[in-house]
């Protein structure tokens, strides 16, 4: 595989992370051994349903992150590492183009 695909497939993860993230239910202020008690005694809770748009918003915050990371590291004087932050942002606008 090459080093270019590595890169999509790691920053393809990353999107459904933080979509799969968004969809899981907020917890209460149960402490820890109360959530693991219920979790025994029941089955899976519902996720919640994250919308086209939300979906749109939460990867274009990930673009938004993917760059503020590539300044950072260009700031360092880490232009490779800044280069491959900018390559997985435009990546992940491609996706979201072809998906407009």
């Amino acid at each position: 595989m090459a080093a270019r695909d590595k890169q999509a497939v790691q920053v393809i993860r990353v999107a459904i992370a933080a979509i799969e993230n968004a969809e899981a239910q907020p917890i209460d202020g149960s402490t820890q051994t109360e959530l693991l008690l219920e979790a025994s005694r029941s089955s899976d809770v519902a996720r919640r349903v994250v919308s086209d748009d939300d979906a749109r918003a939460l990867v274009t915050r990930e673009i938004d992150d993917l760059l503020a990371a590539a300044l950072h590291y260009d700031s360092l004087g880490a232009s490779e590492s800044a280069l491959e932050k900018e390559q997985q942002a435009d990546f992940l606008r491609t996706i979201l183009a072809s998906r407009s």
